[in-house]
């Protein structure tokens, strides 16, 4: 929780957390403003790595005491889609990540008070980043529609 915190002040307050944010968001800007793209993208994808692996260190270390054959069954997938309904924004993934937890750990117990499978769950996921990702897909669409039209005489 720290981390994520911190990663927001990071990015709202310093010099570096503007660079990070304008490669991400257009590359050849951030270039043209005096960014060094492809040793920004390397940093970043250093750092996670770094946390990914603290991650996995403390689930390791911390929860099992020892390591285990597949000890982290989809968390990485859990944790992108979190990222991604997120936008990006390091708060939003905490609360994010909560809720597919709830739903996860949701699904145990309606498989045991009910009949339903708890592969239905999945399907409620998958719901919901479908639909966020229509919702993004149509408020693009519209931008670029609305740019065309304004140059077209």
């Amino acid at each position: 929780l720290a981390l994520a915190v911190g990663v927001a002040l990071i990015f709202r307050y310093t010099s570096w957390g503007y660079g990070v944010t304008m490669v991400g968001s257009a590359p050849k800007f951030a270039e043209y403003g005096g960014v060094n793209v492809k040793r920004q993208g390397f940093v970043v994808l250093l750092l996670s790595g770094a946390v990914g692996g603290l991650a996995g260190g403390v689930e390791t270390l911390g929860v099992h005491h020892r390591f285990m054959e597949g000890f982290a069954p989809g968390f990485g997938f859990d944790g992108l889609i979190a990222a991604l309904l997120a936008n990006g924004s390091p708060v939003a993934t905490i609360v994010t990540a909560l809720f597919f937890g709830a739903l996860r750990s949701g699904s145990l117990l309606l498989e045991v008070d009910t009949s339903a499978s708890r592969e239905i769950i999945t399907v409620i996921q998958a719901l919901i980043i479908l639909s966020v990702s229509a919702q993004v897909l149509i408020k693009r669409r519209g931008d670029s529609q609305a740019g065309e039209r304004r140059w077209k005489f």
